[in-house]
């Protein structure tokens, strides 16, 4: 039987070389950088517009650089470069089979990860509490969790998931499912829900209120400290990002374009639909719209505390939360042996 920890599809391949080290061509007309902040700002460059035109073009050279954001194209996690970790356990319909890249490791002092993670058709029983909450977007493919009391919750293309830190129950794969992931370890959030949450991105795009200028959202679930769901920039906007010391955002473009932009201006990266991007603890810099408005799904996490509308880009609105619910009962006790089990 498999244990909880392996239930949340983290990563059990170790990474060969670090997964911010990017060498894989990036988008056209942009020069392949590693998302890291070089020393010293590109000679004969005026702050603003053209360190970012400078950053564009320039090399980094990665002895000389500091870890800063990292950025990947959509390619970095085709089905092709995911590692095959082998046939799942505790199966009881199908074959399935599973696949994943990380993509970081380690952050907020190792309590949180994110990657890829992708598996062919079947199901299996996921009988003990998962340990973490679990955010994940939908590529491709189509399956669904259940709950011990039999609530099913189907995902497919496009949909946002949260399962909840103690969500127990099934997992079916239907479609060969393969999903962007972001996992947290942390306290147990007095009143949040167990049940998973499960929105399509459509559906909360269409819910955010565009601003003129910087970034608007909308949250699909919010318990403390963990925040999820989509915002958008304007064509040409700007939105200023200040990431708190205990905080981390994951987002994944879903349209238009954006740069991801150093505080010092040093490092740019141009992101397109379809590229993952990690903004780490403290970081500080601007996301500024391109010629089309940037939508993205997203996820921001922090340690003991809730994640400020600074650094999540996503409003603290209960009225669009729908992961904020008490639900504690025996169903979901996992002290109660007598709970019902598929």
């Amino acid at each position: 039987q498999r244990s909880a920890r392996a239930a949340d599809t983290s990563p059990r391949v170790p990474m060969s070389s670090p997964a911010i080290a990017l060498r894989a061509p990036v988008h056209a007309g942009v020069a392949p950088l590693s998302a890291r902040r070089a020393r010293t700002t590109p000679a004969g460059c005026a702050r603003g517009e053209r360190q970012v035109a400078a950053a564009l073009t320039s090399t980094v050279d990665p002895s000389a650089a500091v870890p800063s954001f990292h950025a990947a194209p959509g390619s970095h996690f085709d089905m092709a470069n995911l590692a095959l970790k082998g046939p799942r356990s505790n199966v009881d319909k199908g074959d399935p089979h599973d696949y994943g890249r990380p993509f970081v490791k380690g952050a907020l002092d190792g309590s949180a990860a994110c990657g890829s993670w992708a598996c062919s058709p079947g199901g299996w029983d996921s009988p003990n509490a998962r340990p973490s909450t679990e955010w994940f977007y939908v590529l491709s493919g189509a399956g669904c969790v259940t709950d011990p009391d039999g609530t099913p919750h189907p995902f497919g293309p496009g949909d946002v998931v949260v399962l909840p830190k103690g969500w127990y129950g099934r997992w079916d794969i239907t479609e060969h499912i393969h999903k962007i992931w972001l996992t947290h370890e942390h306290e147990d959030k007095e009143g949040a829900s167990f049940r998973p949450n499960v929105k399509p991105f459509a559906q909360l795009r269409s819910a955010v209120v565009s601003s003129a200028d910087g970034r608007s959202g909308v949250a699909s679930y919010d318990a403390t400290g963990f925040r999820a769901g989509a915002w958008s920039l304007p064509a040409h906007g700007k939105a200023y990002v200040d990431i708190e010391p205990n905080a981390i955002e994951l987002f994944v473009l879903q349209k238009g374009e954006l740069f991801v932009v150093d505080a010092d201006g040093a490092v740019a990266r141009r992101c397109v639909a379809g590229d993952v991007v990690f903004l780490p603890q403290s970081w500080r810099g601007s996301l500024r719209g391109g010629d089309a408005a940037a939508e993205a799904a997203a996820v921001s996490v922090a340690n003991g505390t809730s994640v400020s509308v600074v650094s999540a880009g996503i409003p603290n609105v209960a009225a669009s939360s729908s992961g904020n619910s008490a639900e504690r009962d025996e169903m979901y006790d996992p002290e109660n042996e007598s709970r019902g089990r598929r």
